[in-house]
């Protein structure tokens, strides 16, 4: 058995490797655009928990059908999501994870950059805030959403 996970937009090809037994790929994604190739790791949150007062949902723009939450206080979810690479405005508005808090409609994002996970409360900064906790690419987390910020530990 193997498990891939590929992603591709219009500016480049996302390919990733086959592994063997079903295991889930972590630093093994390549990108070609032209000439280039850079190896990018993977970051994927394993475990959310809302540590708010309110209920929250969470949503990958990237995969809006498939990765899309909502959870109650003190809920945990263990759906996984893989935190998608940005490097522009353009690609934070397509692939960022949002959190919102459904009673204030305030708003957390998510993104991964220069081999750092980032959050914002204002949208897109580059080179943005490295998030609480554990904020190195490559890896599997939790990600702890408190009333205004979020944290990664690693599991």
């Amino acid at each position: 058995m193997t498990c891939q996970k590929s992603y591709a937009n219009n500016s480049s090809q996302m390919e990733t490797r086959n592994h063997p037994n079903g295991a889930e790929p972590k630093s093994y994604m390549s990108r070609k655009n032209k000439n280039t190739k850079i190896i990018m790791s993977i970051t994927a949150i394993k475990s959310i928990v809302n540590k708010t007062s309110g209920s929250i949902g969470i949503v990958k723009r990237e995969n809006k059908d498939q990765d899309n939450i909502s959870l109650r206080p003190n809920d945990v979810s263990n759906e996984e999501i893989w935190i998608p690479w940005v490097s522009n405005q353009q690609e934070f508005n397509d692939k960022v994870i949002e959190i919102t808090f459904f009673s204030s409609n305030n708003k957390i994002f998510i993104w991964e950059t220069g081999g750092k996970v980032k959050w914002s409360m204002r949208g897109f900064e580059s080179p943005g805030r490295a998030i609480n906790g554990n904020s190195n690419s490559d890896g599997d987390r939790r990600l702890i959403i408190e009333e205004n910020m979020v944290v990664l530990e690693s599991l």
